[in-house]
């Protein structure tokens, strides 16, 4: 998908939006507070700065720029400490395996 063709794409979605203006008006001060104004996406999706994370499922993921910034936000780091399994994350099955009985 070429860049203007995600910015036509962004306009559109922006122009659906308007609708809700209490919706509009929260995700405008989430995105300004992460810094991920409209004028930055615009810049960072014009960039060709690429980064490749290694994932252990699936393998090499590869992020644009501006993926990048919404992936580094807050907003999205304040996850790292949630697990799936919740508090499995912290039983050794090492010692399970190998006790007796």
């Amino acid at each position: 998908m070429s860049v203007d063709t995600r910015i036509n794409h962004l306009g559109a979605l922006q122009r659906e939006l308007q609708g809700d203006p209490v919706l509009v008006a929260a995700l405008n001060a989430a995105f300004d507070d992460i810094g991920f104004t409209q004028s930055a996406a615009e810049q960072d999706l014009r960039s060709n700065k690429r980064k490749a994370i290694k994932d252990n499922v699936w393998g090499m993921l590869d992020f644009s720029a501006h993926e990048m910034r919404l992936i580094d936000s807050p907003l999205m780091q304040r996850m790292r400490g949630i697990h799936q399994l919740g508090c499995a994350a912290l039983a050794d099955f090492g010692r399970v395996a190998a006790s007796p009985g």
